[in-house]
């Protein structure tokens, strides 16, 4: 067993009105077969005419989308309403028909994980919310070149393993009351300033 290393994926800042949702979508939508209705054959006195199938796409979103939904009291405390969904698309191919010889189409395989919190903290405090596992195996073949594919006595010359690899996505968040003008402009001048370090640090790892 190894310890892994933690990756932050996103770090975004939005704005919300009290009781007013807001939304955090990280990834990509990708279109998938999701019908196809058979074509025909169309016969007149001049010709016979084909009909192609009708194939029907519909988008799948993959990755990281976040719901807040904050309600904030009369003392500052702020009650946020938290669902977080991680979805993974990945593609399976699957025939078109039960009929010999019919084509393969790309098919998507939707793999979610989620989970619903209610969670109250004053302003300013950070939130930690966790729990969203998710397990993926790895099969790898190491082998001596030329030797590990001879038949038979080959199998002595190479070795397989299944790496079995555990990640645990977790949210932090900070809710903030912006109560005056003025500290909304603290807020975009901070946040400007942390635009700018970001960007010093990305130009000092450049190579030269």
């Amino acid at each position: 067993e190894t310890h892994g290393s933690v990756h932050v994926l996103s770090s975004p800042r939005i704005a919300t009105l009290n009781n007013q949702k807001a939304v955090i979508k990280v990834g990509v939508e990708e279109p998938f077969i999701t019908n196809i209705a058979p074509g025909n054959t169309t016969i007149s006195s001049a010709a016979a005419v084909a009909v192609p199938p009708t194939i029907t796409y519909q988008p799948f979103f993959s990755g990281i989308s976040l719901d807040v939904t904050p309600q904030i009291d009369e003392r500052d405390r702020v009650t946020l309403h938290v669902h977080a969904l991680v979805n993974s698309i990945t593609e399976k191919q699957k025939a078109s028909s039960t009929a010999a010889g019919s084509p393969s189409v790309p098919l998507a395989i939707n793999s979610v994980n989620e989970t619903d919190s209610v969670v109250k903290t004053p302003d300013g405090l950070m939130v930690v919310i966790g729990g969203l596992m998710t397990e993926s195996t790895d099969n790898r073949r190491a082998a001596i070149p030329g030797l590990g594919d001879v038949p038979v006595a080959g199998a002595l010359f190479r070795k397989g393993e299944q790496a079995s690899t555990k990640r645990e996505l977790v949210i932090l968040i900070k809710p903030t009351v912006v109560k005056m003008d003025s500290d909304w402009a603290d807020d975009i001048a901070a946040t400007g300033r942390r635009i700018d370090r970001m960007n010093e640090s990305a130009q000092g790892s450049r190579p030269n």
